[in-house]
């Protein structure tokens, strides 16, 4: 984002409509940015706020007191106030993991205006300065402290004392949750990336205990607290896991043991993609997509302790998926070539069959969905291809054998490359 040179002086941005007006002292006249169309009222709000924020002049931020003006004064709700300071201090302050590695942090001062001075800091330290310019801004806050899942969490580890730190403000006479560490961005040692992580602005509590178990039970701000155990037990699920608007999910206990396979089953939007890790073993899970339920199977390769980690994204997002939750599990026993077949990422799904090691020669019953395709075509390993062509529908039932080798399932989506849909092994 570009900044303002500290010479030009944002006096305000002004919600209207779906334009943002940037009024510019400097300008003769207010400048026009078009809004997105799929952007919602509250986004709006947040962008014109955020972008005032991280564009404070250098001569604003030289005490608490002119900072917190500065920050607080062209809003006049409670909401509006938070987040100004809240993404300010994202941008501004840095986490000290030098300081937290060497365990020095201790020594270190996290007064709010040391902290301000020193722009670098622990968690206790961006929490205090929370509370001091909210203060100054006329708002009631508190810093909480507790156990968290955040960097270093180890799930085979109870620890006696709290470990972070992180704030309740009142809005409108109700009391809310947020960390403003972790809006940062910074939750990996050495990470460069600043990019603002808005969940933990605000966050309702049912999600919140996700991560953040406080010493006292009342700022867990539920109607039914839970307990320091059932803390631990339940597994723990990054801030992309609620952003996908993902619930109900089973098991949600965080150590896991089974014999030689497992199922996890969750609820979310239609049309998720789903890619599970398991210690670098191949074609471990298949997903079983039944609309806005998902059943995710777990095949075990060998006994032993598995780190099972889940990514997941809208079919229709660019990019990689993001991880959404780890366990950890234990296998009683498995085989390697316990394996399902290898689905590539898209918009199509395989039903049947579902094993990757299939018997040459064998009839199947190929099941599956392709839509948006024209034909799809199995391509053998002598290099024949079955094309079939596409149904309305996008549902294809075809029974076929092939002889051994790999066997590709592939598509035409009206490109010059046919992308392969599936993939398996014939024996």
């Amino acid at each position: 984002m570009m900044k303002l040179s500290h010479h030009k002086t944002l006096s305000s941005y002004v919600l209207s409509g779906a334009l943002l007006l940037v009024l510019n002292c400097s300008a003769s006249k207010p400048t026009q940015i078009r809004a997105e169309r799929t952007s919602t009222p509250e986004e709006l709000e947040f962008r014109a706020i955020d972008t005032y924020a991280v564009e404070t002049p250098l001569e604003k931020e030289a005490s608490l007191r002119t900072l917190a003006l500065h920050l607080t004064e062209p809003f006049a709700s409670d909401r509006a106030k938070a987040r100004s300071i809240t993404r300010w201090m994202a941008d501004r302050i840095d986490y000290d993991w030098e300081s937290y590695k060497s365990g020095r942090y201790a020594s270190i001062s996290t007064d709010a205006t040391f902290v301000l001075k020193r722009r670098i800091s622990v968690c206790d330290g961006y929490a205090n300065l929370f509370v001091e310019l909210t203060k100054l801004a006329g708002l009631e806050s508190v810093k909480v402290t507790g156990f968290s899942k955040g960097y270093g969490y180890n799930p085979y580890k109870n620890p006696k004392t709290s470990d972070h730190s992180w704030n309740a403000v009142k809005i409108d006479g109700e009391w809310r949750l947020l960390d403003v560490t972790w809006t940062s961005g910074e939750r990996e040692e050495k990470s460069s990336d600043k990019r603002f992580n808005d969940f933990y602005f605000l966050t309702p509590p049912e999600q919140f205990i996700n991560d953040h178990l406080p010493d006292d039970k009342k700022w867990q701000l539920l109607d039914h607290s839970i307990s320091k155990q059932e803390f631990q037990k339940r597994v723990k699920k990054d801030s992309h896991f609620f952003s996908l608007g993902l619930k109900n999910l089973t098991p949600d206990v965080q150590l896991l043991k089974a014999n030689d396979s497992l199922t996890i089953s969750l609820k979310g939007p239609s049309n998720l993609n789903f890619l599970v890790e398991m210690n670098n073993f191949p074609n471990t899970y298949f997903v079983e997509d039944l609309g806005t339920f998902y059943n995710i199977h777990i095949l075990s390769p060998r006994r032993g302790n598995y780190d099972l980690k889940m990514y997941a994204k809208h079919k229709s997002d660019p990019g990689m998926l993001p991880q959404i939750l780890t366990y950890q599990v234990h296998f009683n026993g498995g085989h390697r070539d316990s394996q399902f077949a290898k689905v590539y990422p898209g918009t199509h799904t395989i039903r049947e069959p579902i094993a990757r090691f299939l018997s040459a020669y064998e009839t199947y019953d190929f099941l599956l969905n392709v839509p948006g395709a024209s034909e799809i075509a199995f391509i053998s390993s002598d290099g024949k291809w079955k094309r079939y062509q596409s149904k309305a529908s996008g549902e294809y039932y075809i029974r076929e054998s092939f002889p051994p080798g790999r066997l590709t399932i592939n598509a035409n989506y009206g490109m010059k490359s046919w992308p392969t849909l599936a993939e398996y092994e014939l024996r």
